[in-house]
């Protein structure tokens, strides 16, 4: 077996990174808030009670991902005025 063989076949066997995937950029509360057009402050009481989109903490920083953003828009969906509100 050659050096380059042996070399590539060592290459193959490394783990691939455990962040497989392109983050998104994150997004502020006062993005996310004008998104869904509402106040910071409403936005920081919904979190504070668990009833908001998931959020991460960078340096102390609330920050969002899009993607937690859409998923929470799509679970406010109703047919009706009269249909079951979200859990809270």
């Amino acid at each position: 077996m050659t050096m380059r063989n042996k070399h590539s076949k060592q290459h193959k066997k490394q783990r691939p990174s455990p962040v497989s995937t392109v983050l998104e950029p994150l997004l502020t509360s006062a993005e996310v808030a004008k998104q869904l057009r509402c106040s910071v402050s409403l936005l920081n009481k919904l979190r504070t009670h668990g009833r908001g989109p998931r959020f991460v903490y960078v340096e102390r920083r609330v920050r969002y991902r899009p993607c937690d953003v859409a998923e929470y828009v799509e679970a406010q969906l109703r047919n009706s005025t009269s249909a079951d509100m979200p859990p809270a």
